[in-house]
């Protein structure tokens, strides 16, 4: 069987993206789902993908930094969440977001 997809998204700048995809396959220390966090650009151009530092918030969590992993020339995203989910999803199956 497949593992189920989640995708979480809200929206970055103007036009652009953040969102996390969570599987049911790596998790936390609590045994929750352990998402990849991606951004596009704020017109929805280009992808930044989460990479935590291993340094720590006062509130215990995680600290990360967006680094670029696609130009803005080889990734995109809709404007219109469902345009935008879809996209997602497509590039899910590609294995460019995992």
């Amino acid at each position: 069987m497949a593992p189920k997809i989640n995708i979480l998204m809200d929206r970055y700048g103007e036009r652009g993206w953040t969102f996390s995809v969570h599987t049911n396959g790596e998790t936390w220390q609590n045994g929750l789902p352990k998402p990849n966090l991606y951004r596009t650009g704020e017109e929805g151009l280009g992808l930044w993908q989460a990479q935590f530092t291993g340094e720590h918030y006062e509130d215990g969590s995680q600290r990360f930094e967006y680094v670029r992993v696609l130009e803005d020339d080889a990734f995109y995203l809709y404007p219109t969440e469902r345009r935008a989910y879809d996209r997602i999803r497509y590039m899910i199956r590609k294995g460019v977001v995992k």
